[in-house]
């Protein structure tokens, strides 16, 4: 009989867990206010895949603001790629940044290996970022503009 704590371990991150964990500790303990709907000068913070609550494959990214009244504030978007519409809408989005990479999915641990080449050739940029919320209350992420960082 194998031992749950070590399936856990197996499972997640540990070391990206403990650092999340001290972020949201070096970042207050959830008491933010939400950033509303607008147009925000971003940069890509944290980009990777993930799993969701339900063990579900999730892309995730966390935009830091950069300038404004919302300033260090964070952004996320969070998109489930187990079925097809939302593998679509993934794509459309990481072509949306502008990077030189062929967005393409093949297996999930090649996407992994994908974002992490995204998220490696976006850390010289900045976004100019629409986010808003659609009819059923979704966020909706539109980049409008890409920068080299200075």
């Amino acid at each position: 009989m194998s031992n749950v704590w070590e399936e856990f371990d197996s499972k997640y991150d540990t070391e990206m867990l403990q650092q999340d964990a001290d972020e949201a500790a070096a970042n207050g303990s959830g008491d933010y206010k939400e950033v509303g709907d607008g147009n925000y000068e971003v940069e890509i913070e944290k980009f990777h895949l993930t799993t969701s609550k339900s063990n579900k494959p999730m892309v995730t990214l966390w935009f830091n603001i950069l300038a404004g009244d919302n300033k260090g504030q964070k952004i996320f978007y969070n998109q489930v790629i187990d079925q097809g519409f939302g593998l679509h809408l993934s794509k459309e989005f990481l072509n949306s940044l502008g990077t030189n990479q062929d967005i393409e999915f093949k297996s999930f641990s090649q996407y992994a290996t994908l974002i992490a080449n995204v998220k490696s050739e976006t850390d010289e940029m900045e976004f100019a970022l629409s986010y808003g919320h659609n009819k059923k209350g979704f966020p909706t992420f539109e980049i409008t503009d890409i920068y080299d960082k200075e």
